[in-house]
């Protein structure tokens, strides 16, 4: 998958190589609302509906994680005969955003802070690859990721007594969904611009650091990772696909992206978690497991 060629990427730049390449065979041709977007996984609806396929968070991630491989050395030829998929990527983020500058993940649905997250990150990364290659286009999606963090400063964030916290989507008609999930792990993770440096997020500096006191708090760290949803939420069940259960990638992300805000040590003890929960598992772990809060011995 794009996640983990993305994670290896310090380790080479072959896994990824061969999974863009894979992954730009499916890209959907033509014309149309689905121009331009790679299928995501199939996943089944049950036996009276045909399997449902969404594939926002693949055609997001691809021009990010081209851009990202660049940085850390794919050759430059190889870069080339991917750059036509990724900017075919970016050709779909334009067309398939709502009146309100955000992205609804499935179409007409909820505007998830996860799916800003992504499109923030493939349009500045993709600028950033554009301009590598010298190709147009760079500075549109710069200005249109400066005025999605605005949007998404106003609407998403719900302050309260404690510093706030970011809401898990927005409702079609504007309303903020006041939850605490771990798919807000995304936000922290920013992206790899050229020379090494990070690229811009969604939050401010003082909300980046509140969120990521939220996600090391034990309402969020089980002590075996992230759950999806911190324990104090309606609903909250720690054996939930959505809900609680701990899901190992938005672990990972959220591992990372608490060691780049500085939080070093709430990094440490949700990276303790996963190896310990990897052990359980013969060090392959599941998408996802449950995991009630972990006590002492």
């Amino acid at each position: 998958s794009l996640w983990a060629a993305r994670m290896a990427l310090p380790l080479g730049t072959g896994l990824a190589a061969a999974t863009l390449r894979t992954l730009a065979r499916t890209q959907t041709d033509g014309r149309g609302p689905d121009a331009g977007k790679i299928p995501g996984p199939l996943r089944g609806a049950g036996p009276q509906l045909p399997p449902g396929c969404t594939g926002t968070e693949a055609t997001l991630a691809f021009p990010a994680v081209l851009a990202e491989a660049r940085c850390w050395g794919m050759p430059e030829e190889e870069v080339a005969r991917l750059l036509p998929t990724a900017e075919r990527c970016l050709q779909w983020l334009r067309g398939a955003l709502g009146p309100d500058g955000l992205l609804a993940d499935p179409d007409f649905g909820p505007r998830r802070l996860e799916t800003q997250a992504h499109a923030h990150r493939a349009a500045l990364l993709g600028a950033d690859l554009l301009d590598g290659c010298g190709r147009i286009g760079a500075e549109e999606w710069r200005e249109w990721a400066a005025a999605l963090r605005k949007r998404f400063r106003d609407g998403f964030w719900i302050d309260g007594p404690d510093g706030g916290r970011p809401a898990a989507a927005l409702h079609p008609d504007g309303r903020p969904l006041p939850r605490l999930t771990g798919a807000a792990a995304h936000l922290l993770d920013t992206g790899l611009l050229g020379g090494g440096r990070l690229a811009p997020g969604l939050l401010d500096r003082v909300r980046t650091e509140q969120l990521a006191r939220l996600l090391g708090a034990p309402a969020m760290d089980s002590g075996w990772g992230l759950r999806s949803m911190a324990t104090r939420e309606p609903g909250h069940n720690p054996f939930g696909h959505r809900s609680g259960a701990v899901r190992a990638h938005e672990s990972a992300v959220a591992v990372a992206g608490l060691a780049q805000a500085g939080f070093e040590n709430e990094a440490a003890g949700l990276l303790r978690g996963l190896l310990d929960a990897a052990e359980s598992f013969g060090y392959r772990l599941p998408e996802m497991y449950g995991a009630e809060q972990r006590t002492a011995g």
